[in-house]
């Protein structure tokens, strides 16, 4: 008999924690999982198409819990209670802090003899920003901070996409080490190289990647916000293009989307980035790209940089505390730089710009590491947690 999973997520419209539960969606056994899928929307407001809608359509039952800005765990906590009730899940799958603490603040209100599920917390970001920058945003007491803790600690499992995740989960968290496993995410390396084929609808890029003037095209794709840091990226391109012309295309939307505008301005490099907003289709730009370059202060386990390397490109990505330096040999199949340092991530262009050869090596042993990464293992491994916990 299947078992029915509830899958809980903070929102719609961030497209690479999505993307991940898209894959999921897509590849797990429907013989074995009877899926329900609830989103809140308060969180993250939903500002653009999310990678997940077409994947919805494979699973059992969708639903949304609004919450308004000033409600927090034990809001979302109670009305979780009530599908719980009368869905009744063997299984729930909390990603990110803030849906695990609502599914077992939901679980512990349930009546005593109640079928009480299995709550799997799943960690895609840094913990320690995610958890500390929210419950600082929200000017949380330092009781209610214990609270949110306790709950975590409640959890049957808990999942981290690296292990740094995992580590600083379980420092962050309270959560013990026995509960605590490493599930890498993983890439449909034959979706994202069949959609890199579709020819590139952006007037800097041509089919061929022989651009309509020469100039190379860098391409970048992420949520327009802090913790990305596309600030160091204009820096980068205005620093390159005192010695020679660079364009950069950034993908995605966001609440940063009028400073960075505004420092690009300033820097007089407007003209040479275009803040191009969410693409259904970001992998025919970057596979027409020069280089794929990103410079996050904070990650999980970017599965950007997996579908980047499946797109045949060369790679930068910054050394940020999780994720990259899991993905990255240093100069084998692509380039780590220091953080906030944009004099390295423009030495690393330039060197990929001024030698094909180098350039080649890091996208072959690119097409090397992505096999480690196979989008059906990391389902088949997941799906054997839920099955098992």
């Amino acid at each position: 008999m299947r078992k029915k999973l509830l899958v809980i997520s903070p929102a719609l419209g961030r497209s690479g924690m999505e993307r991940n539960l898209a894959y999921f969606f897509e590849h797990y056994n429907p013989g074995q999982f009877a899926i329900g899928f609830v989103y809140f929307d308060r969180l993250y407001p939903k500002t653009q198409t999310s990678p997940l809608e077409d994947s919805l359509k494979r699973i059992s039952h969708t639903w949304h819990i609004k919450l308004s800005e000033k409600k927090g765990v034990m809001d979302a906590g109670i009305q979780l209670t009530k599908l719980m009730e009368t869905w009744q899940p063997d299984v729930v799958l909390g990603k990110e802090w803030f849906a695990a603490c609502a599914a077992v603040f939901a679980r512990n209100r349930l009546e005593v003899g109640a079928a009480h599920p299995k709550i799997v917390a799943l960690i895609e970001n840094d913990p320690y920003r995610a958890f500390i920058h929210q419950v600082d945003q929200e000017r949380l007491s330092r009781t209610k901070k214990l609270v949110y803790k306790h709950l975590l600690k409640q959890v049957d499992a808990l999942v981290g996409v690296s292990r740094g995740v995992s580590v600083e989960s379980a420092r962050i968290f309270g959560v013990s080490h026995k509960k605590i496993h490493t599930i890498y995410n993983g890439v449909d390396v034959d979706m994202v190289q069949q959609l890199a084929q579709e020819n590139p609808s952006h007037r800097w890029l041509k089919p061929s990647r022989f651009h309509v003037s020469g100039i190379p095209v860098l391409v970048s794709s992420a949520r327009l916000s802090p913790e990305k840091d596309l600030n160091t990226l204009i820096r980068t391109v205005a620093m390159l293009n005192k010695t020679q012309r660079v364009r950069a295309i950034i993908l995605g939307t966001g609440s940063e989307l009028k400073p960075l505008r505004e420092l690009s301005k300033r820097l007089g490099v407007f003209a040479n980035i275009d803040f191009h907003g969410y693409t259904k289709n970001p992998f025919s730009f970057v596979a027409h790209a020069d280089a794929f370059v990103m410079t996050s202060i904070s990650e999980g386990f970017p599965s950007v940089l997996l579908e980047a390397m499946a797109c045949e490109v060369p790679v930068v990505f910054t050394d940020c505390r999780f994720g990259p330096n899991e993905m990255i040999q240093q100069r084998k199949n692509g380039i780590l730089v220091p953080l906030r340092n944009p004099e390295a991530v423009a030495e690393a262009i330039q060197e990929i710009l001024g030698n094909p050869d180098f350039s080649q090596k890091l996208v072959r042993e690119g097409q090397r590491t992505i096999k480690h990464f196979n989008i059906k293992k990391a389902v088949q491994e997941l799906s054997r947690l839920l099955e098992q916990v």
